[in-house]
């Protein structure tokens, strides 16, 4: 999770297609870290199901930069 949590603050919104390519996991188990992520509040999903784009929580962004 720190890879992605990682790629996420280098990159504003991304695809979890883009995400597993780059931290080298594979699709289903880049999904299974994102939800996760999710639901821990840590990423937030955005837009449809389709075309979802994947961010770092708006709290996560604003203590980083405290």
């Amino acid at each position: 999770m720190r890879k992605i949590s990682k790629y996420l603050e280098e990159h504003s919104a991304v695809k979890s297609s883009e995400i597993a390519a780059t931290v080298g996991l594979g699709q289903s188990g880049t999904r299974d870290y994102l939800k996760l992520m999710s639901e821990e509040g840590i990423i937030v999903a955005q837009d449809g199901r389709k075309d979802r784009v994947y961010c770092l929580a708006l709290d996560k962004v604003l203590n980083k930069s405290k």
